[in-house]
């Protein structure tokens, strides 16, 4: 299993992009990296340095994975949207054509429909968002069955498996999959290993993420760590993935923050047509039990994490996290 880190853990390197960047993801003993976009592969999207950090991944057995700016007309990427000239799909097109030239190891474009509080924040009915980027998406469909691409929807904290899967099943397995995102799963509601086991077989890109959750006055929060250092089943999510896409390259994620699950509130509520009742009674117990080891002292509050600077952590967090998934999936049989 290929393990490697996701670039918004090392947002912190400003200025740091193309080579440079895949040349400190391999000094911290990592496979490779899901770079944000085709920008900080090539800032001018020029198509010789593409290139040339596409070779450079190549020569080190490094995985090289891209993003591409949102496709949801509603929320539409300003990359994108830059990048065609005011027209979100010539936009994405050209990006596409970027991360054709760029991709190493993996053919998996992460992209996501939105962002945390879209879905009962927006004007736009979130059912109507999720429709109306699949179309968006199917509209791209030539364009990656001609550069062997796939869309990699991530749940990033809005839409939950059960959607993304009926986006995948609409769009057709041969261009569309999905980047779980471990972490971001309690904030949908969804418990860990049930979503694991649900979107298996759709997964073609991973974001691997501890975290804790806790209680406040609305409902929930969740509050990510480094591998190792929460609440989540780590081992047991790396053993589903190794027995369902050993393949698919794992990429580290991790950040600061306190991200709101305001389950007590109807409106939000409202939004999860699939929520099950025992996966929410997971996330519950989840911050129950968070809450007593933070209690007896076993695991840091929130608030003493986030007192420090994220650029203070970042480096300590990535080498915590590569070292414990490294060992966990030496301890795993097979």
């Amino acid at each position: 299993m290929r393990i490697g880190v996701d670039q918004y853990t090392l947002r912190h390197l400003d200025g740091v992009h193309g080579i440079a960047l895949l040349e400190f993801v391999r000094a911290q003993g990592l496979d490779g990296c899901q770079f944000r976009d085709i920008h900080e592969v090539s800032p001018a999207l020029n198509p010789a340095e593409i290139r040339e950090v596409h070779r450079h991944a190549e020569s080190h057995g490094l995985y090289l994975e891209v993003g591409l700016s949102c496709p949801n007309p509603h929320r539409p990427g300003p990359a994108a949207l830059r990048d065609g000239d005011g027209d979100l799909r010539a936009g994405l097109r050209r990006q596409l054509e970027g991360i054709a030239e760029a991709a190493a190891g993996t053919r998996a474009v992460r992209c996501f429909v939105a962002g945390a509080g879209a879905r009962h924040l927006d004007p736009v009915p979130w059912p109507q968002q999720l429709a109306d980027t699949t179309a968006v998406a199917r509209d791209l469909a030539p364009v990656l069955q001609h550069l062997d691409l796939k869309l990699a929807f991530e749940n990033h904290a809005d839409a939950t498996t059960f959607e993304l899967m009926r986006i995948v099943d609409a769009l057709g397995p041969d261009v569309a999959g999905v980047n779980l995102d471990t972490g971001n799963l309690p904030i949908t509601l969804e418990d860990p290993l049930c979503a694991l086991r649900r979107v298996a077989p759709y997964t073609i890109a991973v974001h691997l993420k501890d975290g804790i959750v806790i209680f406040a006055d609305d409902g929930l929060r969740f509050n990510p760590r480094a591998c190792g250092d929460g609440g989540l089943a780590i081992a047991e999510l790396l053993r589903g993935l190794l027995a369902t896409a050993p393949d698919v390259a794992v990429s580290i994620e991790d950040h600061g923050g306190l991200y709101a699950i305001p389950i007590f509130d109807d409106a939000f509520l409202a939004t999860f047509g699939d929520v099950e009742p025992r996966e929410l009674a997971r996330v519950v117990r989840l911050a129950r039990t968070c809450e007593r080891q933070i209690a007896g002292g076993a695991m840091p509050s929130p608030e003493v994490v986030e007192q420090t600077p994220w650029p203070e952590r970042a480096g300590p967090r990535l080498a915590r996290a590569r070292d414990h998934i490294r060992a966990t999936l030496a301890d795993l049989p097979g």
